[in-house]
């Protein structure tokens, strides 16, 4: 066996490191004999702190939080992880009275650290609505919402009735919008403004619903 260590005197003292052991006979088979033999000081360092090393890879083992990577440094990344969680537990254990287990410690930790986190999306676009007693366009204003990517419908657009029997037109596409609302809308032409008819058309769905 081979040991290295930069705790110890690789030498030690020939007497004190002396320690006796139960060896099989050289000279009667089956049977065992006492025979003193030399341990360097690294060994014995070693047989004294082996004990936490083991209990410390043990807990590691039981919630391995390491995962399989081709990078290096992620498994180097879970794995100071799982041993700061494994100190952490130990140091509660001799501060506490009574301590909670291993797997208690870990499910405590975890809320802890979520705290009031969620990744959970609200279902369908939040309703636009507009600030009660303020007119349709006071506190909104029109403007370049999309700068990068393809044109999207008209939200108004879309709104708009056909007459009876006839073929619904594609929505015309645009990259401005009104940014109070965060929704699309064309820009302001001869033919209309989608901008003041959809905030007329909110201000009206609200006064009927206060009504």
């Amino acid at each position: 066996m081979t040991v290295l260590s930069t705790q110890c005197n690789p030498v030690g003292d020939t007497v004190r490191d002396v320690v006796k052991r139960r060896v099989k006979s050289t000279t009667n088979p089956g049977h065992f004999e006492e025979k003193y033999i030399y341990r360097p000081p690294s060994v014995a360092f070693y047989n004294k702190c082996m004990g936490g090393v083991d209990l410390h890879d043990q807990n590691r083992r039981y919630y391995n939080l390491a995962l399989k990577s081709v990078k290096w440094w992620r498994y180097l990344f879970w794995f100071l992880l799982d041993a700061t969680i494994i100190n952490s537990f130990i140091l509660y254990k001799e501060t506490v009275a009574k301590p909670v287990s291993h797997l208690q410690f870990r499910l405590q930790l975890s809320k802890e650290l979520i705290g009031q986190f969620t990744a959970r999306k609200k279902a369908g676009r939040p309703r636009p609505s507009l600030p009660t007693g303020s007119s349709h366009v006071l506190d909104h204003i029109f403007d370049k919402i999309i700068y990068q990517g393809h044109a999207r419908p008209c939200e108004n657009c879309k709104r708009k009735p056909t007459r009876a029997g006839a073929k619904r037109k594609k929505p015309a596409e645009t990259r401005f919008g009104c940014r109070g609302c965060g929704v699309l809308l064309c820009q302001p032409s001869e033919w209309g403004n989608c901008f003041e008819e959809w905030h007329k058309s909110l201000q009206q769905e609200q006064n009927s619903e206060s009504t």
